[in-house]
């Protein structure tokens, strides 16, 4: 629900993620959500304090339904985050693509979510959603976060 100043300033974000299966040619779309984390990171960056940025990809299981104020996955696969492959903008979105080689983050996906750092640090988004990797698939992830 947009409040009042939201609807002013424009201030709401959105994030649409595109899972494409090279394997199969299936591609899936989720909803993504932005969090408090990565509004505050936002302010610092203006006032001077900025963060790494948005650097890594992480998969989980959990299916508590995600809010703007969680700061971590529900429960995060054990495997390392995945190095985002590219950054880029265009048309006032954010755009990171992320590669999942054939035996990385195998098994049932339920929550995504893009971090600072490869083991810790902040979470600025959050997906809840039901993905199955099969073990053998390469699949492309494209992140976009842009304003409403």
């Amino acid at each position: 629900m947009k409040n009042s100043i939201d609807t002013k300033y424009n201030m709401n974000m959105k994030g649409v993620i595109t899972i494409t299966n090279t394997k199969t040619g299936e591609v899936r779309e989720f909803t993504n959500l932005v969090t408090n984390v990565f509004f505050n990171a936002i302010a610092d960056f203006f006032t001077g304090s900025p963060s790494n940025g948005i650097r890594y990809f992480a998969v989980g299981t959990g299916t508590t339904t995600a809010v703007a104020t969680m700061t971590a996955l529900t429960t995060e696969y054990v495997e390392p985050r995945k190095l985002i492959s590219n950054l880029s903008t265009a048309d006032s979105e954010m755009i990171f693509l992320v590669t999942i080689d054939t035996t990385d983050f195998v098994g049932q996906w339920n929550e995504l979510g893009l971090f600072e750092d490869s083991s810790t640090g902040s979470m600025y988004t959050i997906a809840n959603i039901d993905y199955e990797h099969i073990s053998g698939e390469i699949l492309n992830i494209t992140y976009k976060i842009s304003r409403v």
